[in-house]
């Protein structure tokens, strides 16, 4: 049987503790050795996937899931990216280096943090405390979204705080998309595809130093407008009747869960 208490204590633990790392210890070393930039970017969010890899290894255990099946559409989704950036490449954009590598960079450890591991755990645990799967859905996907926007007041650094709280608000509506997209789903791969997607295109139109200084305008309609947009999308998502092939995976590997998201044992 699982112990919610314990996995959920350290499920905090793993969030806490790379937070402290990311707010202090890495970019102390980072100050340290002089880098910024995107130097700096890229030894920071390296840091913070291997420190992911290993929390995640010794305190949650919880596991990625990244397989899927290959599809004609999967194909021609996978495929519009691309096409993105040959058409920057052809108007002879040179944001794109550092779009393609702000794109990974933020793709692969926060999703491997908010939705492999956060979202994932939390759909565990709350399917031992809950017998309404929807709302298992809903509250998981809240919950990780909210800490993945939380986790933006790190940007209070550098940022001022209109902006970084527009950015919140936006990250919060983003991440529950992203979390119907890993419900659906069933594959890390495609949150991930979708965040590197977001990231690179707005370094492809608005430059690496724009996008990363907090400069812009701030639109407070804009932000609601986006919010809304995020937040309806990924809630008719996580409600269509299509099987959500992420709680399949989960149940598959939970102990006394059926998939009807009913504690049997």
């Amino acid at each position: 049987m699982i112990n919610v208490k314990k996995e959920t204590f350290l499920l905090v633990l793993l969030v806490v503790i790379n937070f402290l790392l990311e707010l202090s210890v890495f970019s102390e070393i980072q100050a340290a050795l002089n880098i910024s930039g995107m130097q700096g970017l890229f030894f920071y969010k390296t840091c913070s996937l291997i420190s992911l890899l290993c929390l995640n290894y010794f305190i949650t255990k919880q596991t990625i899931y990244f397989r899927f099946k290959m599809s004609a559409n999967i194909v021609k989704a996978m495929l519009l990216l691309p096409a993105v950036f040959f058409i920057f490449f052809i108007a002879g954009s040179k944001n794109i280096p550092a779009a393609f590598s702000i794109g990974i960079l933020g793709a692969v450890p926060e999703e491997y943090l908010f939705r492999g591991i956060v979202l994932a755990k939390m759909l565990r645990l709350f399917a031992v405390k809950l017998n309404n799967q929807k709302l298992n859905m809903i509250i998981s996907a809240i919950l990780s979204s909210a800490a993945f926007g939380a986790m933006h007041l790190i940007n209070l650094s550098h940022q001022p705080l209109g902006f970084t709280v527009a950015q919140m608000a936006q990250t919060f509506g983003f991440g529950m998309l992203l979390a119907a997209v890993y419900l659906k789903s069933g594959s890390i791969v495609f949150p991930m595809l979708v965040h590197f997607a977001l990231d690179s295109i707005v370094i492809l139109m608005v430059g690496y130093s724009k996008a990363m200084s907090g400069s812009q305008h701030v639109s407070v309609l804009l932000t609601i407008v986006m919010l809304g947009i995020y937040t309806s999308i990924s809630v008719g998502m996580i409600l269509d009747s299509n099987e959500n092939k992420l709680l399949k995976k989960i149940w598959k590997n939970t102990y006394g869960v059926n998939e009807a998201g009913e504690v049997t044992k």
